[in-house]
This record gives structure tokens, sequence and C-alpha cells, in this order.
């Protein structure tokens, strides 16, 4: 059993990889699970979770304790499924990494062991591009957003490492994170990509054990970019210094784990 489970952090050219990762399933004895309930936006300009079309759920608030538990649940199931290749993607709505931090290390540690591969990855982005990503994305859904709110509201400085602990792209405030919970964490995670993409398709064509389908062309690549001085780009920095502790981290050390997760 191969178990390739990504955790999907928004504006790192998630879709992307989420579709090809769609793609690879479909050649192989798999079974692709989507843990992801978008928000979707009200007149009002207001977020709320619509019903799951993957499990039927009914509107609740992202990481209530029915989520939690639904998405600790699969997890801990994981071991038992019974597919050649199991392929997941979680994102928006669920719990962080944090909060199944224990149940991945079980599944992982019964997977391994029984000569299976549990493959868990995620991407994170340099954090000027990641901003202004970010603020175009929520202008185009009639947010408004620009440099100056992100330098003057703290929910969506660190974006990057709060998704990752406790996941949800909308916070009604701000939620207080440290690098001690972020490197408690990332030990589950067998490899975090930062520049690279093609080498996400390099690694799963070696894990699987044959070249995989993958499609260059689908990447989200704005045309439209916001102006940033340089002065702004230091003050972003600044307000950011979590994120971009955490992208150099990931950059210089948690890039060639092994597959294993030994």
């Amino acid at each position: 059993m191969i178990i390739i489970y990504f955790y999907h952090i928004p504006k790192t050219a998630g879709n992307y990889i989420h579709r090809n990762l769609q793609k690879i399933s479909q050649t192989e004895d798999s079974k692709a699970y989507n843990f992801y309930d978008g928000p979707k936006l009200r007149k009002q300009g207001r977020y709320s979770v619509p019903i799951s079309k993957d499990h039927g759920l009914p509107p609740h608030t992202p990481n209530s304790n029915k989520k939690i538990k639904e998405i600790k649940d699969f997890i801990k199931n994981i071991p038992k499924l019974e597919h050649e290749y199991v392929f997941i993607h979680h994102h928006n709505g669920y719990c962080g990494l944090k909060d199944i931090s224990v149940e991945l290390k079980k599944s992982m540690k019964i997977v391994n062991s029984n000569n299976g591969t549990f493959y868990l990855f995620t991407r994170l982005r340099e954090i000027i591009p990641w901003i202004n990503s970010h603020i175009n994305f929520c202008i185009q859904l009639g947010i408004e957003h620009s440099v100056e709110s992100h330098l003057t509201d703290g929910v969506t400085q660190n974006y990057q490492s709060k998704y990752l602990l406790y996941n949800s792209s909308f916070w009604e405030k701000d939620i207080g994170i440290s690098k001690e919970d972020i490197l408690e964490t990332i030990p589950i995670i067998n490899k975090i990509y930062t520049n690279n993409l093609d080498e996400i398709k390099t690694d799963l064509s070696r894990i699987i054990g044959k070249d995989v389908p993958w499609d260059y062309k689908k990447r989200n690549i704005s045309k439209k970019t916001i102006k940033i001085s340089e002065d702004e780009k230091m003050a972003l920095i600044d307000k950011n210094e979590t994120d971009m502790w955490f992208y150099n981290l990931a950059k210089n050390k948690y890039q060639s784990k092994s597959s294993s997760n030994e």
C-alpha cells in the first residue's frame, strides 16, 4: 500500500498539485479522498462552509469537533484500506496537522512497518509572492484586502504557519502560534516543497515505482499582480517573521527527508 497525503496550504500551487494527483489516481488501482469544504462567498461578503460534496455533511463551521472526529477516524482507518494506492487531499475546512499528528504518526508507523509507504507532503511559498497572490485572490472574490490591511490585520500575517497548524482560511480573530508548535508538528511531514514544483512529480514517480502522468500546463499563474514597494516589502517581512523563518527552515532542512518517515 502506498499512501500519498497532500496537505494543501492555500496559494502555494495546491490546485495544480491536486489536479495532477487526480490524474495519477485515474491510472492506478487507487482511491482518492478529498477533505475540502471550500468557502463560498455570500452577498454580504462573509464566508460559510457549504455542504460537503464528498461526505454529505450538513453545514457547520471549519474545525468543528465533528470534522476533527471525522478526519481522525479516517486517518486511524487508513491502514485498513484495501487499495494499492490511496491519494488524500487535505485542504480547507478541516483541522490542521497539529490536531491530528498523533493519529498520523500511528497510521504511518503501521503502514511503513507492513512494507508500505506513507508519504505526507506540503508546499510553502516565499512570503512576498504569497502575499501578492493572496491579496489578488481576495480582491477577485470581492473581499477588500491590500498591503496596508495585511500590515494592520494580524489575522492574515504568518498565514502559512497558521494554516499548517490549524487550517481554515478565514479566522474570525487572530490565533497565536509559536515556532515550537511548528517544530513539534513538522516531523510527521516527509517533505516540504518550496521552489521546484516539478520535483513533486519526480518524487512521486520514485515512490510509486514508475513514471507518473503529469500535466505541466495547468499551473495557476496569475497575470495580475499588485505593486509592492521596497519599503512595503521590508514591512511585510517584519510582520511575517514566523512565515519567513518557516520557509527558510523548510528550504534548508525539510526537503530531503526519506519517504519512510523513520
